[in-house]
Order: structure tokens, then sequence, then C-alpha cells
């Protein structure tokens, strides 16, 4: 009987075991099936250099800890295994502060790895070192002309991939299958990111799967682009070391370290790699470190590497008619980009790459005044209309019309029913360019704009998290910006009047002035001293910036920070007619806006995307 009962309990096990051993093949086949492969191993880097160390939030993980990158309890897939990697660039063992600190804090991680929530998504922790010398380990995006200025993280990636493909001695044991190389700046913003990339990485097969430019620092200029860098895919993103275009990839920003080529960023270098292999589009040379002898040979170089890219591209880039080269849906790239609550629910990824991230002034309430400045016969109307239709912080709205606007055209202004109150003042004085500095303003704060640009339908203003004001600023090569008359005239001004000899740009669409500073910074702009001609209406912010710095005012309620603007004003017309009809040639008629006698509204004109100003901005590409 106990024979029987035995026999039983082994009959039990075997088909328990069976039917278990048959689920888990079912469920490596349907996770493998899209690929005829099963992926075994992913690493997950976080590569980080001296200047993350020292940064407060350089080395932090706090968004894993809110949006973990796996959901614990029920979706790690029983086949993989997820390693986090620590890549430091220099040495843990070196002599200088930093380096210490790197060990110390990276010994601390791996101790305490285990009281993370998320530690149970991966499989272990390890750290390693790149051992670049302190002198090579450079990232200076303000000096382009000097050839180690991006070498830092040129050389990190290199090494990084070099590891986990197996190719390093130092580290024999690490062999993956995917790569994901995550900076301290990728934020997770929705949970089981981690899973959900690998999942959308098996989809099709791929060589690397990130994310192309989605921010707004390239607003005005990104179609002037050369064709790699609007299409490159930032160096945030998941790599196949598998595949045979990535090992390409590789070997070739291997071969090329030694070069000029190691001036360009990793991830714009294989964009153009891949655009010359399809398109034959020769790179853009870094022209700023090749002397002048040796631009004939890297031309001759660059343009016969045409022929060996377009072969690996013929070979690897396509599969099944899809490119290999693949946008994410789990990871966006918003480098420099402000976002504000708002632009925040429109994200659907789970991770974003460089985003400044601020709250908006509906959790700053503040009594702002907006002041309109009117050149022309009741052209303002259309901004004021549009007033209700937008989502706006403005307390009230001050009109500032000429000396001799026609009393209708005045009444015409205030017969507008506008939830929002709205006053008419007239120029006391015909040659007046700066209304700010003319007219009483009861509210703490006051925004400029003036009757060539109507209102975006959401105001946005940016404040950090002890609620100071952020101010966009630029700030463009000084060699750029003496090209450019408009942009010269800005700068002596600022020297002349504030002894500024840092150029920074800003415009009057994202400040708020505040009003008790109005007095002393208009006595400025008055001084005898200075030609009131060429004090520009479109400067203002520019030279309220310069008047804060140098009166040690600015941190009292702002804070400057390089990033692209908002653009709270559309312009209705170029700049040069604006620039013209300001100082006294009428470009614009009451009779060209109106049509049997129907005003003809100004959605017909387009948003100037391309202006001359534009181009000085383009270093923010870097």
């Amino acid at each position: 009987m106990k024979k029987k009962h035995s026999q039983n309990v082994m009959t039990i096990f075997m088909i328990c075991a069976t039917v278990l051993v048959m689920v888990l093949h079912f469920i490596n086949c349907s996770k493998g099936r899209k690929t005829g492969r099963s992926i075994k191993k992913v690493a997950v880097i976080r590569p980080f250099s001296p200047k993350e160390v020292l940064s407060a939030d350089g080395l932090s993980f706090q968004s894993w800890d809110l949006f973990p990158p796996c959901d614990q309890e029920s979706n790690l897939q029983l086949d993989i295994t997820y390693d986090l990697i620590l890549s430091y660039s220099q040495t843990y063992n070196g002599t200088d502060n930093v380096s210490k600190e790197a060990d110390k804090f990276t010994l601390s991680l791996i101790e305490d790895f285990h009281t993370f929530q998320w530690s149970k998504c991966f499989n272990r922790i390890e750290r390693i070192e790149m051992n670049i010398p302190a002198n090579r380990d450079v990232y200076t995006p303000s000096k382009t002309d000097d050839p180690l200025w991006v070498n830092g993280p040129n050389q990190q990636f290199r090494q990084n991939m070099k590891i986990v493909r197996g190719l390093d001695e130092d580290y024999p044991h690490m062999n993956y299958d995917y790569a994901l190389i995550l900076e301290s700046d990728v934020v997770a913003i929705k949970a089981n990111w981690l899973v959900d990339f690998v999942d959308e990485a098996n989809e099709k097969n791929f060589s690397i799967l990130g994310s192309k430019y989605v921010g707004r620092a390239w607003n005005g200029f990104r179609k002037s682009l050369p064709i790699a860098l609007q299409h490159h895919i930032n160096g945030n993103a998941m790599y196949n070391l598998r595949h045979p275009m990535t090992s390409f990839l590789f070997d070739q920003l291997e071969q090329e370290r030694n070069s000029v080529f190691n001036a360009i960023p990793y991830d714009y270098r294989i964009s153009q790699i891949l655009t010359q292999g399809f398109l034959g589009i020769e790179a853009q040379l870094p022209l700023d470190v090749i002397v002048a002898d040796e631009r004939k040979y890297y031309s001759h170089l660059n343009r016969n590497a045409t022929r060996k890219f377009k072969k690996a591209w013929d070979m690897y880039a396509t599969k099944d008619g899809n490119n290999v080269v693949r946008q994410s849906k789990i990871i966006q790239n918003f480098v420099g980009s402000p976002l504000l609550p708002r632009d925040r629910q429109k994200i659907n990824s789970s991770l974003i790459h460089g985003a400044k991230l601020y709250s908006d002034w509906h959790s700053n309430p503040k009594k702002i005044t907006l002041l309109v400045s009117e050149w022309y016969d009741e052209m303002a109307l259309n901004l004021v209309k549009d007033i209700n239709e937008s989502d706006h912080p403005f307390a009230d709205v001050k009109v500032v019309v000429p000396k001799d606007l026609a009393w209708q055209s005045s009444n015409n202004v205030h017969r507008l029913k506008l939830d929002t109150p709205i006053t008419v003042e007239r120029r006391k004085r015909k040659s007046d360019k700066v209304d700010l500095c003319n007219i009483q303003i009861q509210n703490d704060w006051v925004m400029i704009t003036n009757s060539y640009h109507t209102i975006q339908q959401h105001v946005d203003l940016a404040f950090n998290t002890k609620g100071k004001l952020v101010i966009p600023i630029s700030r463009p090569k000084l060699n750029d910006c003496m090209s450019n008359i408009s942009c010269r005239r800005t700068f002596e001004i600022m020297k002349k009047i504030f002894g500024e000899n840092e150029l920074q740009l800003v415009s009057n669409d994202d400040v708020l002035f505040r009003t008790e500073y109005l007095h002393e910074f208009c006595s400025h702009l008055s001084s005898e001293t200075i030609d009131r001609v060429q004090i520009n209406e479109k400067d203002i912010a520019t030279h309220y910036l310069a008047y804060l710095r140098s009166s040690d005012l600015l941190e009292e309620y702002y804070e400057a920070v390089d990033m692209p603007g908002f653009h709270n004003f559309k312009l209705l017309a170029n700049h040069s007619d604006v620039t013209s009809t300001v100082y006294g040639e009428s470009l614009l008629s009451r009779k060209l806006l109106t049509q049997n006698g129907e005003n003809i509204s100004f959605d017909i004109f387009p948003q100037v995307q391309e202006s001359q100003n534009h181009c000085l901005h383009r270093h923010l590409i870097q």
C-alpha cells in the first residue's frame, strides 16, 4: 500500500514538473518568437565622470525609486537577466578627491544595493573604470576648436562597448546581448520601463533603438541643420551587441579614435556614417580642429569612405524592409529643453533625457501687467482680442499708443469685452522707444510685447524648486555675434552701460520685469552717455539681465539658465519690417489689414521659423 502511494506521489510530481517545463518553454518561445532567439543578458550602463561625482544629483537613482525598472511582482522575464554596471570615466584608486569620492560612493551603493526596492529587477551590480587620464577626460562644448573637446564621452563609450561585448581582458566575464546606456540625466516617468524597453527591442530586428531630438532647442533652424544631425539617435539608447551593423559601427569608431573624427560626438558620428552609406552625403568635417594643410587629406579620406559605408549599409542596415536603426517609444531626447507640467502630460514615453523640469505660473501666482507697445493704428487689437482665448497669467493689460492716435481708435480698444482689464495710455513723446520706462505700473511684475505680435494659446513661465523665475538665455559665440549688426550693437551697449564682457541674449517673451527695479534700470538706459537711438526695443530683456547681474540682483528673484525660450508671443511680420516701422517707415497700413470692410485674420501670416538671429543660437545643438 505504501509502495503504491509513493508511486502515485511520484506520478503527480512528474506531471506537475512536465506542465511547468511546458509553460516555461511557451513563455520563452513567445518572447523570442519575433527575433528568432531568446535574449539572455542585458547590461544597463550608468556612465559617469568627475562632473557627475561633484553634482548633487549626478549619481542619483531617485526617479527609479518612484518608477522602478520592472514590475517586481510579475513582469520579469524568466529567460532574461539584467545587470547594472557603474562606469567611471577615470580610475577609482586615483589620489584626487573626486576619484576617492567616486570610489566611496560606488562601494557604498554596491554594499547597500539590496536596500533599494528596484534592486530586485537586477541580477547583480558591478562597477568598471575607464582609466581615462584627467587631461583627456574632457567635455567642453564651448571649445569645439579643441581636438579633445568631446574625447571624454567618446572614449568612455568605446571602452564601455568593448567591455560588454566581451573583448576586454580585464573583464572576461562580461559578455552581453544588449546594452542600454542611461546617463544620469535620463529620468524615469513611468514604471516597468526596462522590461518595456527590452520588449520593444524584441519586436523587430534592430541594431540601435533610441530617440531623435524632440526638444525645442532647434526650433527656428532645424531644417537648416545637416541631415545626419537632424536624424541622429542620441547615445542614450539600446544597442544590439550581436548585430553586424552594431559591430561595424563600433569598429569604425575604434579605427577613428586618433583622427579628427574623434572631435565629433560619437552618436552624431554614427549617424554621419549611416547617412553617408545610405544617401552618399559626405560627413561634415570638424573644420575647427583641422589645420589648413590637412584639409585636403581629410576631405579625400572622407570621400573615399563612402564606398565602405555604402557596402555596410547594403549588407546590414535593413531587415525585411525595416531600418535596423529605429526610434523608440520608451525614451525621448529633450536635451536642454524646459518641460512644464502641461508638456509632461503630453509625453507618452517612459524615459526622458536631458529635460529641465520646472513648475509653471499656475503654481506660482503673481500680479503681472502685460504692456503692449502700439506703433500703428489699431494693430494691437489683434493681440488684445486673443487674450480671452489664451491661458495667461496677466492681471491687466496696458496698451501704449502713439500720441497722435485718433480717439476713435482708442475707443475701439475700450469697447472690447475682455475678461482681463485693459487700459490705453498715450505715449508722451513720439520719439520714445522704451515704453517700459515711461508708463506707471501698479503690479509687482510686468511683461512687454508690441502690436506686431499676437499671444500664443498658452503663456509659459518656468519656476525652479525655490519659486524663482527661470530666464532662458543663450550664449552665442562672440565671433558669430560680431558678424551680426544687431547682436554687435547690443553687446557694445551692454559693455558700455553695465560693464558686461559675457554675452547672454534674452527674449522679451520670456522675462518678467520686477517693477521695483525699473526706475534704476531705466536711469541707466537714459544716461546722457548713451545714444538713445541705439536702444532697440527687442533688446530690453537682454539689457535688463545685464543690469541684474551688474547690480547683484539676479539671484533674488531669478535664475538664468541656458535653454531655449518659450516664445509666448507670435511674430506677425518679419524683423526687418518691424524695425523699419518702429523707426518711422510705415510698412503696414490699416488699409492693408482690411478687405471688403472686414478684418483679415492674422493667422494668414506664417510664424517666422528661420531668422538671422536664430543662427546665433546654433551652439545649442552641441
